[in-house]
Parts: C-alpha cells; structure tokens; sequence
C-alpha cells in the first residue's frame, strides 16, 4: 500500500514539474505572436539592461526632468496564453529647484489611487537586446498640468563615455489639441547614479 502511494506521489510531482517548465531565451528572440510565446521566459541573458539602470536627469532653467530606470526580471505577460519577460522599468519626476532646499515636485509619477487603494510605481517599459537603443513605452500619468494620462512610444539611445548619456525621444500621434506630455519628449539625459 505505502510503495503504491509513493508512486501516485512521484507521478503527480514529475506531471506537475512538467507542466511548469518553461524555455529559457534572450529577450531578442520575443515576437508578437502570443502563440509562439508561450511558456516561455523571454531574459536579458546578456544582461543589455544593465546599462539602462540607474537615475538620469537634465536641468533646463530650474526645472529637472528625473528618470528611475532598474531591471525588473520575470515579468509574467500575455493571457490566455502565459509567458515571462525582463524589462527596463522605471519612473519620473519633475522637479523645480531639485537638490536646493526649496526644491518642489511638480509631478511625480508614482501615484496612490485611493479608489482602488493602489499605488502605480512603473510607468515606463522597456527592452534592449543591444545594451545602447532601448524601446517600448511610457504612460505619462502628469500629462496635460497633471490631470491626464498619455502613453507614448518611447526610444532610449546611450552615449558618452561608459553611456553616461541617453538619448530619450517620446513620440505619440493623434493627441487631441489640449493634451500634452509632462515629460520632455526629445532630450539628452546624463547618469547621476
């Protein structure tokens, strides 16, 4: 009796393995078909992120545009169909006077809705397979004086020495005449950390 429940046992763990193994592969081998995406993990196995990650800004005037960009790693995406994914994540701030004492945050995106008792941390995906142009989007949720949300396309070009600058360019088409991004939509940011 104990050897036939140890084998009922066995059996159910080997099927139940099985059927959460995954594929491990570059994120450069994700396409759009969910079909062929699923139950895979689609990872920065040559760690193209690495360079994005870190706090970037530019300062015109008094104000400074502030992004938080890190690696957020086995993202679960797609439905029905499942599949994982890394990204480049991150956030912004928009600040006057930033690391003065009178500084002010005109907009920050990460935002507590008490409506649904969440707060939004993430608002810009991103991937790279080259580690230099990264793509994807951002969801600018201070757009229009900080009453409006925008998505826009987002590119990320690195430079300089040991890519302490980037290249960062939103671009969104149709925005209706009294909409607009909070964020800068064609700037050159530096590495701060």
């Amino acid at each position: 009796m104990k050897m036939k429940n140890l084998i009922k046992y066995l059996i159910l763990g080997l099927t139940f393995i099985n059927c959460n193994s995954q594929i491990v592969t570059d994120v450069s081998n994700f396409n759009e078909d969910d079909n062929e995406n699923n139950g895979k993990y689609f990872k920065d196995t040559t760690n193209s992120y690495n360079n994005f990650v870190g706090t970037w800004q530019s300062t015109t005037g008094s104000i400074t545009f502030r992004v938080t960009l890190f690696k957020n790693e086995y993202m679960q995406m797609g439905y029905p169909v499942e599949y994982h994914k890394d990204f480049i994540c991150g956030s912004f701030q928009i600040i006057e006077n930033a690391d003065f004492p009178n500084e002010v945050i005109i907009h920050n995106s990460v935002k507590y809705y008490p409506q649904n008792n969440y707060t939004q941390n993430i608002v810009i995906y991103a991937t790279s397979t080259d580690g230099t142009n990264g793509a994807g989007f951002i969801e600018d949720n201070c757009s229009s004086g900080g009453n409006d949300s925008l998505t826009g396309q987002l590119t990320m070009t690195l430079s300089g020495l040991s890519n302490s600058q980037m290249h960062w360019i939103v671009n969104r088409k149709n925005i209706l005449p009294n909409n607009y991004f909070s964020v800068p939509i064609d700037v050159v940011l530096t590495k701060v950390d």
